[in-house]
């Protein structure tokens, strides 16, 4: 018998049938990759979208706008001519307080550039990363109280890039068209802009780009009809052609009318990008009345509305309201703190014992509410005790900056409201210092 052992190995046929195999795999993994990437990177930026959006709607009930600025058909942007005198004012005022000149076109410029802070996600803030995102809103007039606000919430490819800068001037006939480019005419961020289609077809979805700068437009971009505000998606483009899933009918749009064009804002690429910066379009509605607490009601009301940033919360940190009465009795929104009433005169909702009552108040993410208010303070028609009263503003609960405004109505007089503004960081607590006499 021999003493060695008989062997066996795989044939080359079985291995290279064996390398092939894993070849696929390989090749069906990566292909995963891609997808999987993209999927995370879209869910994550609706996440951000969603966050972006709570902000800049808070932001926009802040900013007290004139709803008689925005015209009833069609959009404008909402900027530093949008604000209400008073909202203008409070600001040149908070500037002048930090030292600024008392120059308007300086003035002017800080305001502009404090409202182009207020549009970054993350907020500009010390420490903080360089903001990535921002947000751009343009409105319309509905009544003299609201307005209806479409946000586009963008991302910002690179410290490098550039994008078409619009025309800002009402009275110009190209308003929210983009500016040529013959000279500093590029925007830092990325901004919705007009642009004009051309219906060629019968088909009811195809359109053309009206404009040298078809690039404006890419697959995927999401364009706001500048009539009615429809929201209308681009699912294929071909060079100037697009498609569109928004059906033009017949007697609303007719074929190769280049004189009555469909007119849309859409958010153009960076300069030399493809790739649409547009995260989302969102329309809502902006009600003054509401976010200043359905206006004045009984003798004397406090009203307290916030916007925030930094917060790890979506609905934001809780600031509360307090007011001291003429008699020495302390009414507040906290829910957290104990009502001591009567004996030590610490009354938590009220009411007191002339009547003073919270009858609204939002603790943002940290219980019952929605975030940035309104919290009311009001006393009665007859109720209210004669003399001065305290008000305080504090950022109890929760993280992230706040930047507030308190109103005061006397008499239900809407029309005479005392303003006050400041920020105040987590655990913050201030006087708006100025006395208020009834």
């Amino acid at each position: 018998m021999s003493g060695r052992s008989l062997q066996k190995g795989f044939s080359l046929s079985e291995v290279l049938l064996a390398a092939g195999i894993l070849a696929i795999g390989f090749m069906l993994i990566a292909a995963i990759f891609p997808v999987g990437v993209r999927l995370t990177t879209i869910s994550a930026e609706r996440t951000i979208s969603s966050i972006v959006l709570k902000e800049a709607r808070s932001k926009l009930n802040l900013f007290q706008a004139n709803p008689a600025f925005f015209p009833a058909s069609g959009f404008r942007y909402f900027n530093r001519d949008a604000l209400t005198t008073q909202a203008r004012v409070l600001l040149y005022d908070k500037f002048r307080d930090l030292g600024v000149a008392d120059d308007i076109v300086i003035l002017n410029g800080r305001v502009d550039n404090y409202l182009y802070e207020q549009s970054l996600y993350p907020s500009l803030d010390e420490g903080v990363e360089e903001a990535k995102y921002n947000w751009q809103a343009v409105c319309r007039y509905v009544d003299d109280d609201s307005i209806r606000a479409v946000i586009f919430v963008n991302r910002k490819a690179g410290d490098v890039s550039r994008f078409p800068q619009p025309e800002t001037d009402p009275s110009e006939p190209d308003y929210g068209y983009a500016v040529p480019v013959t000279g500093p005419v590029i925007s830092l961020r990325p901004m919705p802009v007009k642009v004009d289609l051309i219906r060629r077809g019968d088909l009811l979805y195809e359109m053309e780009i009206d404009t040298a700068a078809d690039w404006y437009i890419v697959e995927g971009s999401k364009l706001l009809r500048n009539s009615n505000g429809a929201i209308i998606n681009v699912t294929e483009k071909e060079g100037a052609e697009v498609t569109i899933d928004y059906l033009i009918h017949t007697d609303d749009i007719a074929i190769n009318d280049t004189a009555n064009p469909l007119v849309a804002w859409v958010v153009p690429p960076a300069y030399g990008s493809g790739r649409d910066p547009c995260v989302g379009v969102y329309p809502r509605q902006i009600n003054y009345q509401t976010a200043t607490g359905e206006g004045a009601i009984g003798d004397l009301t406090f009203v307290l509305t916030w916007s925030y940033s930094g917060s790890s919360n979506f609905e934001g940190p809780d600031l509360n309201i307090r007011v001291i009465d003429p008699d020495g009795n302390t009414l507040t929104s906290d829910v957290t703190l104990p009502d001591l009433s009567p004996i030590d005169n610490f009354y938590v909702l009220g009411p007191t014992l002339e009547g003073g009552i919270v009858d609204k108040y939002d603790e943002g993410g940290w219980g019952s509410g929605d975030g940035a208010g309104p919290e009311r303070i009001y006393w009665p028609i007859g109720s209210a005790p004669t003399g001065t009263y305290s008000c305080f503003v504090s950022n109890d609960h929760g993280d992230g900056t706040a930047n507030y405004i308190v109103r005061v109505y006397r008499n239900g007089m809407p029309n005479t409201i005392p303003v006050f503004m400041g920020t105040l960081a987590p655990g913050e607590f201030e006087d708006i210092g100025v006395p208020i006499n009834y």
